[in-house]
């Protein structure tokens, strides 16, 4: 029911001859995006895209010009944003922008195709759950700097964002750039893509700002992760298109409410399988919470942070090569085999003005009230299976655009050993405490060591900091 890429466009475009106000020529290749006010195209001319804007006024062409010229001012030096960089000329009303190399739609992991696939062989042959996970990541993490510098997108969809992926990470390349503003610009735009705009927006109580983007981001998220809208339930789904509409406005009670249950919907991936506990309570914070009152939204950063957490302890399943959160299952919920054996590497942080026995060395973890050592982060294990610690993992204080750096790879090799491997320029500690001793090793630049993992305490510790200094360490050790 939500707007969806048509065929026809692509056929009556694709091949099309346009030119810019300097003359240049470029033909129209494949449909990449839509947005609210138009569609946009690879060229045949390179590392370009064309928009086609589907009013063709010289009003809109002037407001246009107008709106790229104060994209141009804009502060986005180190932000993935296709940048418009001309005008198109008569008849079409429209702007050439630059695009990235080796770009997907993220749209492709959103809609199954109609091919007699099961929806689950999909979802996990189109990278299952980490992978979905690991692009939202990337997408908030832009979103997040974007609003850092006072920005506002504006329109965010799924038709709008491209990613890219080099095996272990994704980013994400925003595309449609020309709705871009500073935050609070009372001439914006108030544009979205019909599915993904904020209630407020729809209802023109005021304009686009960061609360919806972050609102039409948690959309995406959920969708991407269930493949059913959040607002789409079956009594939308298979109700009047004017149900849907209101659904939009705010005036329906999302999928999962809490306690409205007549929105609720049967079609989708299981809830419970994709969406993590902490990952949970922000959708129910953003969709039930935050419908009404736009100041409960949780923040970009939450999501980047709970979205990273999710993405850390999913495992791959040995048998049916599916995704699924290790710590929530003793069995793989796609296909039911076992679990395997697993180990955990847990961040915690080192105070070195801590001492917790008489005689024994300065230093110690941070506890909570309940004196356990407060776990910062959590990253599992699986047999064979390489994982990367990476900057935002082991520092809080990084710039955005580093803080998926990989620090050091650890393979888990067999039940009771790991294999560390240094990726950085830096050298770190390996340092075993046993009592009023320890055992101090150096793991340096393209270093690579066993450790082995013991089933009771002491366990090996990579320090990413010296010992006389607040820093985070690493613990490893098995998964109960």
């Amino acid at each position: 029911m939500i707007a969806m890429p048509s065929p026809r466009i692509q056929s009556t475009v694709c091949g099309q001859v346009v030119t810019d106000l300097e003359g240049r020529r470029y033909t129209l290749a494949k449909l990449i995006g839509q947005g609210g006010q138009g569609d946009v195209f690879e060229v045949k001319e390179g590392r370009l895209a064309v928009k086609l804007l589907r009013s063709v006024s010289e009003s809109e062409r002037q407001r246009l010009r107008r709106c790229i010229q104060a994209v141009k001012r804009l502060d986005l030096a180190g932000l993935p944003i296709a940048s418009p960089i001309a005008v198109l000329g008569p008849p079409h009303v429209g702007y050439l922008m630059q695009l990235a190399a080796g770009m997907s739609s993220l749209r492709a992991m959103m809609v199954p195709p109609a091919d007699g696939r099961s929806v689950t062989a999909w979802y996990v042959a189109t990278g299952g759950l980490r992978a979905r996970l690991q692009k939202l990541v990337a997408i908030f993490d832009v979103f997040s700097r974007l609003h850092g510098r006072g920005l506002v997108y504006g329109d965010p969809s799924p038709q709008n964002i491209l990613f890219g992926s080099d095996g272990n990470h994704s980013w994400a390349f925003l595309i449609d750039a020309d709705n871009l503003h500073v935050q609070r610009d009372a001439t914006a735009s108030g544009v979205f893509t019909p599915g993904y705009g904020a209630p407020e927006l729809i209802r023109g109580d005021m304009g686009p700002d960061t609360l919806t983007d972050a609102f039409a981001l948690a959309v995406i998220a959920f969708e991407l992760l269930t493949l059913v809208h959040p607002f789409v339930g079956n009594l939308v789904h298979d109700g009047e298109p004017e149900l849907e509409e209101a659904a939009f406005r705010g005036d329906m009670p999302w999928i999962e409410h809490t306690t409205d249950l007549k929105n609720r919907s049967s079609r989708g991936i299981d809830r419970d399988i994709v969406i993590s506990p902490e990952v949970k309570k922000l959708f129910k914070r953003m969709f039930e919470d935050g419908l009404k009152d736009r100041l409960a939204r949780p923040g970009l950063g939450e999501w980047v942070s709970a979205l990273s957490q999710a993405a850390d302890v999913t495992i791959t399943c040995p048998h049916c090569q599916a995704s699924f959160y290790a710590p929530q299952r003793r069995e793989c919920p796609w296909c039911g085999q076992p679990r395997p054996q697993l180990s955990l590497a847990v961040v915690y942080l080192w105070d070195p003005e801590i001492t917790f026995a008489t005689g024994a060395s300065p230093g110690g973890f941070v506890k909570t009230s309940t004196s356990q050592s407060r776990s910062l982060a959590t990253i599992v294990l699986a047999p064979k299976e390489s994982v990367q610690i990476l900057r935002r993992h082991v520092h809080s204080d990084d710039a955005s655009d580093q803080t998926e750096q990989p620090l050091v790879e650890i393979t888990r090799t067999r039940a009771d050993s790991i294999r560390v491997r240094n990726l950085s320029q830096e050298s770190f500690l390996l340092v075993k405490h046993t009592g009023q001793d320890k055992t101090i090793d150096s793991l340096g630049v393209a270093a690579e060591k066993p450790i082995p993992i013991a089933s009771q305490s002491p366990h090996w510790h990579l320090h990413f900091g010296p010992l006389d200094r607040l820093h985070r360490a690493v613990v490893f050790k098995p998964m109960p």
